[in-house]
């Protein structure tokens, strides 16, 4: 057992994956959708993007393009899969370290044959991104604009997929936050386009919780803080639900191969899915490491003790407030306006989405192309009531305060 695959069980609590047993039990479902299929998988060197690739790989599809802007992660995929070869038996296997809204995509989208499922795990995904109007535009440039432009490609191309899958996540139900917001519209986006293909392309997406140390993430950066010798940092009393980053394939794998058209696949609800504190975690990875935790509430003090700290085998945690803009306290997958209903999987359920303003959706998307092209530009205060007007159950909690304020 690897180093990480240890520390994925202290987070999760699980030796074994939560949809491991739907995805053995789909084996034959997933060969016929993959096997001698053309993929394109977009984000493909992201945590969940290679898992998910990894996931398809095993099933030996003809056609398996990569795209990733960070060609340091296309690398590390294609070694992983070269590592295991049985995991690579492709006609056809290729990366690109690509913008996956420049125009240069679109010249290679017309130059390839038509793709039968898509995936896009591309995103702008924390909510540090809140933090002022420049940012905010880039994060609906990346989540909405370039998914727009994306789309067009394949239609102008006479390329549509038969499957467009795009990665959401659980703060796209009844968002407080923009970066939900903007995964909230990414989602009424991708369904309207596949309504209007008049049934050439069907799509599905999935929401789900915080992957344990996928690139960025919280946990992955309390290793970096221990390898860097720096204090740890968690918000205090936050608890949240984890899915390792094999069950983040396995979900993904799931949702863009067996959930209905239309449809958004989420974790069943009594799963063994249950949130936890990060302190609790934090506690674990020390342990683990040979640590005990010693708390601090003043960044400056955890920094100018840690080397005492670290001689009498402690290591300190910097606790701070809950208070940043766009924090959600509690996470669902469901909003409250919303259904669910049954996909034949003993782990997942899917939502309903509801009925898409396709006039509403549209003049959003020509407005942020308008702001990222700099024809004119609004203060973060007025994307947020921008923002109001589109979506019925979104709730922005501003602060004034976010995440570069602190350590």
């Amino acid at each position: 057992m690897t180093e990480m695959e240890i520390l994925s069980r202290l987070a999760t609590g699980r030796a074994n994956s939560l949809f491991g047993d739907d995805v053995e039990n789909s084996r034959n479902h997933l060969c016929k959708q993959i096997r001698g299929r053309r993929f394109l998988v977009i984000g493909a060197g992201g945590s969940i993007g290679s898992s998910t690739v990894k996931m398809i790989a095993k099933y030996n599809p003809k056609t398996l393009h990569l795209i990733d802007q960070n060609e340091n992660s296309l690398v590390e995929v294609v070694r992983d899969l070269r590592n295991n070869s049985k995991n690579l038996k492709i006609d056809d296997f290729g990366t690109w370290p690509l913008d996956f809204g420049a125009p240069v995509v679109g010249e290679f989208i017309k130059n390839q044959e038509r793709y039968d499922r898509v995936l896009n795990f591309a995103a702008i995904k924390h909510v540090r991104s809140e933090k002022d109007a420049y940012s905010v535009v880039q994060m609906f440039d990346t989540n909405l604009v370039k998914l727009n432009r994306l789309l067009t490609f394949f239609k102008i191309n006479d390329r549509v997929p038969n499957h467009f899958f795009c990665v959401s996540t659980d703060k796209a139900a009844d968002p407080v936050n923009l970066m939900g917001a903007s995964k909230k519209l990414m989602e009424d986006l991708m369904f309207l386009r596949c309504k209007e293909s008049k049934g050439y392309m069907t799509s599905s997406t999935a929401r789900f919780a915080n992957v344990a140390f996928s690139n960025g993430s919280l946990l992955s950066g309390m290793l970096i803080r221990l390898q860097k010798r720096q204090p740890i940092a968690l918000p205090d009393g936050c608890r949240r639900y984890f899915v390792s980053i094999e069950e983040s394939g396995h979900l993904c794998l799931l949702a863009s191969c067996r959930t209905p058209n239309n449809r958004i696949a989420i974790p069943r609800k009594g799963l063994r899915l249950v949130p936890t504190c990060i302190e609790e975690i934090a506690i674990k990875i020390l342990k683990y490491f040979g640590k005990k935790p010693r708390f601090y509430n003043d960044e400056t003090e955890a920094c100018i003790y840690l080397e005492k700290d670290d001689k009498e085998g402690f290591y300190p945690i910097l606790k701070t407030p809950l208070d940043t803009t766009g924090e959600k306290v509690d996470e669902i997958f469901v909003g409250q306006d919303e259904t669910c209903e049954e996909i034949g999987l003993n782990s997942l359920q899917a939502v309903v989405p509801n009925e898409i303003n396709s006039q509403k959706t549209n003049s959003f998307i020509d407005l942020i192309k308008d702001l990222t092209n700099g024809n004119q530009f609004l203060d973060k205060n007025s994307i947020v009531k921008l923002v109001y007007s589109h979506i019925k159950r979104f709730n922005h909690v501003e602060t004034k305060k976010n995440l570069d304020d602190r350590m």
